[in-house]
């Protein structure tokens, strides 16, 4: 939910203010997905959400601040995209570079604090005063679990999808890595480098720890991960 639009992805470079009319944009965004889905005990999770970087930090900052504190406000849980694409100079279209990876530093530090703190803010009770389900039905069913049978695998039940949106907080996306693909390439994890981000390691996911982040969202494009034309292996 890359929202509203205009400031969020539009790469006309003057729609850098986040102005009253795109805050009420965003809070009826939020007020439909409260309805449609918490007020019915369906917890959300926004996969992707960010903004592209038209020079404009402070008004960046304001925006992640209304959005995080809303997605809190309304209980549900945002990640934001991060593709690693940096150079704004010719054009902002799809900059929304954020985590230096080589580095292991943030582009805004300031930014990414602010949205984190925001993820830590406690979940709503109900905020478009609509009819609001205390203890949310159950979003699972165990019957419908992948088996594995080599080893038994067991699922706390007693885990509410409000209590794992509280969990998650404010989370952040390993974009263009391993849903990064090309047609010429042999297929496997060479493609992880293809669209110009380094590979993953384990200081890398460690200093996101250290940042402040608790989940990750790792996206993954499957067809080139997969060594033979019948989905086998």
């Amino acid at each position: 939910m890359y929202a509203p639009y205009d400031f969020a992805m539009n790469p006309n470079m003057t729609m850098n203010e986040f102005t009253p009319e795109y805050r009420a944009e965003l809070y009826e965004k939020f007020t439909t997905i409260y309805q449609k889905y918490v007020a019915k005990g369906y917890h959300v999770v926004v996969g992707e959400m960010g903004t592209v970087n038209k020079n404009n930090t402070q008004a960046r900052i304001a925006w992640g601040k209304y959005y995080v504190e809303g997605c809190r406000k309304f209980q549900f849980s945002a990640f934001i995209w991060d593709n690693g694409y940096w150079d704004n100079t010719k054009t902002c279209d799809d900059i929304f570079g954020h985590f230096q990876r080589t580095q292991l530093t943030w582009e805004n530090g300031n930014f990414i604090s602010a949205l984190i703190d925001s993820g830590k803010k406690p979940l709503g009770e109900d905020p478009a005063n609509q009819v609001y389900i205390k203890e949310p039905i159950s979003t699972f069913d165990y019957s419908l679990a992948l088996k594995d049978y080599r080893r038994k695998i067991y699922f706390d039940e007693k885990v509410t999808s409000k209590e794992i949106i509280d969990e998650l907080g404010f989370g952040w996306n390993l974009g263009n890595t391993f849903d990064a693909w090309e047609d010429e390439l042999d297929q496997g994890l060479d493609s992880e480098t293809c669209w110009g981000n380094p590979k993953t390691t384990p200081e890398l996911i460690d200093y996101l720890v250290k940042t402040g982040f608790k989940a990750v969202r790792i996206p993954v494009t499957w067809h080139n991960h997969l060594i033979d034309d019948k989905y086998t292996d």
